[in-house]
């Protein structure tokens, strides 16, 4: 690397590291004229959000739980950013793995806990890649935007899991008969001090599973390639890089990854899946991995926040009378001012390249 060149990298990546923080600074600041504006204390509002989340041992195993998803499914949006494939599907795919997951795990019996999860597993990653390939296929083959159609997806993923969640039903809920013991994903709650706590393996199969994504993507010739596609396609295919390949592959790990993420809902927390599942994981693992500027590490604690903001948000409504849907105005804020951030960094970023040439 060129000597000259590393000071500006070095600053780059300062400015990519600090303009999530300011955002978060800044929407938190907006989030607090807006409590102000509903004429309650903003310090009141922000002590019982931490309390939520953080008050005791099962508050912060629960927040931790309520990050899980958020986790599978930011790094499965971020390999696919990497590559410059804006995959908005990741909420559909959940669901489709969540499906699939729950389908192997009350459908196929007399399996031992240590084949059967893995199974679970396994077709829950599967079921997700499929609904990710799709769409993969239709950029690749007939030139599709990714966007319109793994859009279209999740409303066809919500339509077709609820369709066969009230066809498999066997009660008068929304939800598919519960799953097999041996399906089950050990939980916290069975130990003494944890119950009630949905905390369970799925959680640390999501951090182990960001080192592995990190690793993959930095350390590998596939993860190279795939990096190398999203920031320039055009010198990617030159170079003699295999760019519809590396399209096909980054949006069947980022849909595996989000189907894992509808596994642990299904086998670590619901025992079942249920219709309505999910508030918006997918869409939040989006902004997740937009604040963590795509790197699957950064992506586990831009999880926990949102998981934090969401466990505390009712807690905050409960203790401080301050309306839970101001959570999400917040959420909303973040991404605002992460996007903003990062148009004007692009900009200064490009005057700058402008003047030196």
């Amino acid at each position: 690397m060129n000597s000259t060149n590393k000071p500006k990298l070095i600053r780059e990546k300062i400015v990519s590291f600090f303009i999530p923080l300011f955002s978060i600074v800044i929407a938190l600041l907006l989030g607090t004229i807006l409590i102000v504006v509903f004429k309650k204390d903003p310090i009141s509002a922000y002590k019982a959000l931490i309390k939520g989340s953080f008050g005791n041992l099962q508050a912060f195993t629960n927040t931790l739980s309520r990050s899980t998803p958020i986790i599978f499914t930011s790094i499965g949006a971020a390999i696919a950013f990497k590559c410059g494939v804006f995959n908005m599907g990741v909420e559909g795919q959940l669901n489709i793995g969540g499906m699939a997951a729950a389908i192997a795990g009350y459908a196929i019996p007399g399996l031992p806990p240590y084949i059967h999860i893995p199974l679970c597993i396994l077709l829950g990653a599967l079921g997700g890649a499929i609904w990710a390939l799709i769409p993969a296929l239709m950029k690749v083959y007939r030139g599709v935007h990714e966007i319109i159609s793994t859009i279209m997806m999740n409303y066809i993923a919500v339509s077709l899991t609820s369709y066969l969640t009230a066809t498999l039903r066997d009660s008068g809920v929304p939800q598919t008969p519960f799953i097999l013991p041996s399906a089950k994903m050990p939980s916290m709650a069975s130990l003494d001090g944890f119950r009630g706590s949905t905390l369970n393996m799925g959680f640390v199969i999501a951090i182990m599973l960001c080192f592995v994504i990190y690793v993959f993507l930095n350390r590998t010739s596939a993860g190279f390639e795939i990096r190398s596609v999203g920031l320039n396609i055009e010198a990617s295919r030159a170079a003699g890089i295999k760019v519809n390949k590396s399209v096909i592959t980054a949006m069947i790990i980022s849909g595996a990854l989000a189907g894992i993420g509808g596994m642990e809902r299904v086998l670590g927390v619901h025992k079942a899946f249920i219709t309505g599942f999910s508030p918006g994981y997918g869409f939040e693992g989006v902004a997740a991995s937009l604040i963590a500027s795509n790197n699957p590490i950064g992506a586990i604690f831009s999880s926990v926040m949102f998981g934090t903001l969401a466990n505390g948000g009712l807690h905050m409504e409960m203790s401080a009378g301050v309306p839970s849907q101001v959570v999400s105005i917040v959420q909303g804020l973040i991404i605002l001012c992460v996007a903003v951030n990062a148009f004007f960094k692009h900009i200064i970023f490009k005057h700058k390249k402008r003047r030196e040439l």
